[in-house]
């Protein structure tokens, strides 16, 4: 079973041991990214000419069309804020997202590129690299934004149901949904791991039942049995029982890889339990929908867990170090066991396609 190697948030804890030095990047035409789009590499010079040129001509056109209407007509001096291109690619997003049905996936980044594909929101210049968590737009437009780092949290609005519903944690049971090639599935690659997908879960689901009780909208009740596994699965004192309809395999994973609570038995009286140390919210008051920053928060507070639990010793830095020497073991063995991509049950799906088509 693959396992999550997480990459950026790693920088200031870790030790780098290769270098960096030797490897010319700026020259390099292109590259691909993870989505399969080409990604042109320039210097920022460069790039600052090409949009100058770009807005100039714009301008010039603006200016002949207003021309054209009214000879005596004042043309408007519209200028050009940063808030501008954010509203446009806002304006973007949503009308894709009607148009195409797009869907708004949470993964991870594979391993496609050595350098990571561009985080393609205008007011950001990094790259998404292996291991990091990003939110893919699905299909077309090719984009996907970093996560952590609230890039795709400023052009859509999930605090409206008509975001929240198309955002999707990328995992066994949306990973066809997803249109990747089989080998990338057989790979692990893009798929979150299993600490990741409970928690992104979690926060949608909270989102929407808030969404529904502000909106006086009627909410679907979740099976009691179904609720029970998916909040107390791992706990000394859970009566676990398998809710109708959910296959063998799904329900030994719930129960036990993904298991959100971490007891050393039933005289345990402090279970760690992964939505009480990982989720920043309580979700109890309507005030919580305007936090929807919170999605990249969550993300990157575990993603530290996982490289201080998980990372070498003698590869963390002195602050790593001592933050490491705050997790206790309980604690450690839970981020290791959530830490590994649960991967899809290739069996059952191609035996299911095999017979649908008899």
């Amino acid at each position: 079973m693959p396992a999550h190697n997480p990459a950026s948030l790693s920088e200031d804890l870790t030790v780098n041991t290769t270098n960096d030095s030797t490897k010319d990047v700026t020259n390099a035409p292109t590259d691909k990214a993870n989505d399969g789009s080409t990604i042109h590499d320039t210097d920022d010079s460069s790039g600052m000419r090409k949009r100058m040129r770009s807005d100039e001509f714009i301008e010039r056109v603006r200016k002949r069309m207003w021309k054209e209407l009214d000879d005596d007509a004042d043309v408007p001096n519209l200028e050009y804020t940063e808030q501008n291109p954010i509203q446009r690619s806002r304006s973007r997003v949503r009308e894709h997202m009607e148009r195409a049905s797009a869907l708004f996936f949470v993964e991870l980044a594979p391993s496609s590129t050595a350098r990571g594909a561009r985080c393609q929101f205008v007011d950001c210049d990094k790259r998404i690299k292996e291991g990091d968590y990003r939110i893919a737009v699905v299909p077309g437009m090719n984009n996907v934004y970093q996560s952590p780092g609230n890039c795709f949290e400023k052009l859509v609005d999930f605090w409206k149901i008509e975001y929240i519903k198309r955002l999707q944690a990328l995992t066994r049971a949306t990973v066809f949904a997803r249109g990747l090639k089989l080998s990338s599935m057989t790979c692990g690659n893009h798929l979150l791991d299993g600490g990741a997908e409970r928690l992104v879960l979690y926060w949608i689901d909270s989102m929407r039942r808030l969404i529904a009780q502000r909106d006086g909208t009627e909410q679907t009740l979740m099976d009691p049995k179904l609720r029970d596994l998916l909040n107390r699965a791992g706990s000394a004192s859970f009566k676990h029982e398998k809710p109708d309809g959910m296959t063998d395999f799904e329900y030994f994973k719930l129960f036990g890889l993904l298991a959100t609570i971490e007891s050393d038995g039933i005289e345990d009286k402090e279970e760690w339990n992964l939505i009480d140390q990982f989720v920043p919210l309580s979700f109890d008051k309507l005030e919580d929908l305007n936090e929807t920053d919170s999605l990249s928060s969550m993300l990157r507070t575990w993603n530290l867990a996982q490289v201080l639990v998980c990372t070498e010793e003698g590869r963390l830095t002195d602050g790593g170090k001592r933050l490491r020497a705050e997790v206790d073991e309980k604690a450690a063995r839970a981020i290791r066991r959530l830490g590994s991509i649960p991967m899809p049950d290739f069996q059952s799906a191609l035996f299911d396609r095999y017979y649908s088509r008899r």
